[in-house]
């Protein structure tokens, strides 16, 4: 499969910067973005500020989409 035909439209829902404290008084900055792709429902990732560029934000959702194409449905009765 060519690089063109892999590539998928992806609808950024929300994408902004917050600052979190894993540790106390020592800040870290993330972009949190939400995006939809295809049928699935709204997704959220995470990434570190010095390392946020249009690339790592694709890679990252290429990369969350992999995971969850390996998940299957469960379905029960009720």
């Amino acid at each position: 499969m060519s690089r063109k035909e892999d590539r998928r439209e992806i609808t950024i829902l929300d994408d902004r910067e917050i600052v979190t404290y894993p540790k106390l008084n020592q800040p870290a900055r993330q972009h949190v973005v939400t995006y939809q792709a295809d049928q699935y429902p709204p997704r959220t990732i995470w990434i570190p500020s010095d390392q946020y560029s249009e690339k790592t934000l694709q890679d990252a959702i290429k990369r969350d989409l992999a995971e969850l194409e390996k998940t299957k449905p469960k379905t029960m009765m009720v």
